[in-house]
């Protein structure tokens, strides 16, 4: 399901890049919806069906005959896997020579579902003296086997009866063991002893990886592995359903070397040798990663001396978010006006330009400092602030007290409060006695809210995000 995660990451995305706790705090319905569609989809019983797509429902259609020589004479070219001669050595006949009894397999060339499969097995034919059955595996080909009978015995195969049994109903006829079908035959490691049996699996397993590179995969989208590793996206699903491919091949015993090696092979081809998470372990964050050492230096070069450590650390949280998004490209552009930019929108989100401020600071030091230009450095902080979406009053780059000041409270008559003045209101003489405009304390812990300024996005108070996230962990972490 890891492609499916992929996807909805993407999604995401588009709204929030990059993807935060509070994102996901935001977005917990939709991740709940998610989650909960996932674990149907895996609960839910599969929907059997054959190779041809068709549902899986057992049809066994018996007919009376006159000639079993006549019948098989006439349907053995249903078979493509075997030669008349090879029918004819499993056959039984009478004293005379004559035929009594015949199995054909009705069979084509191919399949829909694996490539590297050379037929597809569409039912059993069993002539049995004057009788002759027929069990397919769907409706589909019920219908299209009787009109092949029809069309090649005419008058000398009379149509008597067709039993239809359920997948379920037929693994019940098994267990009571009523079942028509013959006695088990070898089991899987038995028939892995057997040299042929082990070329033959080998050949298709590598036959399957081959051809799987360029088949269109649903869990993809559609798209062809060869055509998903060109998206980072793609990338990653693909190596998700490689992985599991292989822990798949690790519990069987028999065909666990030979798979992981088909495998191997498909990597190869996909440009994939090596795992995803490998690979970027061993980029080590590349370029990217050097740009963003570069802006940070200059930033605490400027900050440390004029912005105090407070400020000068969110100005850096700032830059290693950016850092980190695709739809601001870091690497574009002087680092000069990054950094700039960066310490601009943290002073605007604190206030720093007023000359109040106890950090004050001027865009003409910052121009000064950085060598570049008020409209410049003003265009790109907005554009750092309209991409992140980052707000007035963003816990996440605003000091506590800018926090607080942003942050309404409510009064037990209805009113609303902005958190600075707050103290005050508490620190009244006569503490016992609520009066009509005051926060009692009951009321400053239990009736707690953010505000909604209309123009921006909604903050939300800290503690209450914190104890409402942890309903959000609807998976155990990794050990």
């Amino acid at each position: 399901m890891k492609p499916e995660l992929i996807r909805f990451r993407q999604w995401l995305l588009e709204s929030d890049d990059p993807i935060t706790s509070r994102t996901l705090y935001e977005y917990d319905l939709e991740i709940r919806e998610l989650y909960f569609n996932i674990f149907y989809a895996l609960m839910r019983p599969p929907e059997l069906q054959n190779t041809d797509g068709n549902p899986l429902i057992f049809h066994t259609i018996y007919y009376e005959i006159d000639s079993p020589e006549l019948v098989f004479e006439r349907l053995k070219v249903l078979s493509e896997i075997g030669s008349e001669t090879e029918l004819r050595e499993t056959a039984d006949l009478d004293e005379s020579g004559r035929l009594i009894r015949a199995e054909i397999p009705w069979c084509r060339k191919g399949q829909n579902m694996a490539a590297a499969v050379d037929n597809t097995l569409l039912g059993q034919l069993a002539i049995e003296d004057r009788r002759l059955k027929v069990v397919v595996n769907s409706a589909r080909r019920a219908e299209i086997i009787r009109a092949e009978i029809e069309t090649r015995l005419g008058k000398h195969a009379r149509y008597i009866t067709t039993k239809i049994q359920s997948p379920d109903a037929m693994l019940e006829t098994i267990r009571d063991g009523e079942s028509e079908m013959d006695e088990p035959g070898p089991n899987q490691e038995e028939l892995w002893q057997i040299s042929e049996v082990r070329e033959q699996i080998e050949k298709t397993l590598f036959a399957h990886w081959g051809n799987w590179v360029d088949a269109k995969i649903p869990a993809l989208g559609n798209l062809t592995p060869r055509q998903a590793v060109k998206d980072p996206d793609g990338r990653e699903s693909v190596e998700a359903l490689l992985l599991d491919a292989e822990r798949s091949m690790d519990a069987n015993p028999q065909m666990r070397d030979t798979g992981k090696a088909a495998i191997t092979e498909a990597r190869r081809r996909l440009g994939l040798a090596k795992p995803e998470s490998a690979r970027v372990a061993e980029a080590g964050g590349g370029k990217n990663a050097d740009r963003v050492d570069e802006v940070k230096r200059l930033i605490e070069a400027f900050a440390r001396s004029r912005l105090g450590q407070e400020y000068t650390g969110l100005a850096l949280k700032l830059c290693d978010k950016i850092g980190r998004m695709r739809k601001l490209s870091i690497q574009r552009g002087r680092i000069e006006i990054w950094a700039a930019a960066i310490i601009y929108v943290i002073a605007r989100l604190n206030i720093l330009f007023d000359p109040e401020s106890g950090a004050h600071i001027t865009t003409d030091q910052l121009c000064t400092f950085f060598e570049t230009k008020k409209a410049t450095i003003s265009y790109k902080a907005g554009m750092i602030q309209k991409t992140a979406k980052i707000f007035i009053g963003d816990p996440d780059f605003s000091s506590a007290e800018i926090v607080d000041m942003f942050r309404l409270y409510e009064t037990e008559d209805g009113l609303l409060i902005p958190g600075s003045i707050l103290d005050d209101l508490e620190n009244q003489p006569d503490e016992n006695e609520t009066q009509p405009g005051t926060l009692s304390h009951a009321a400053a812990r239990n009736t707690q809210r953010r505000s909604e300024p209309q123009a921006e996005r909604p903050t939300r108070d800290l503690k209450k995000k914190d104890a409402d996230y942890r309903q959000l962990k609807l998976f155990c972490d990794e050990s």
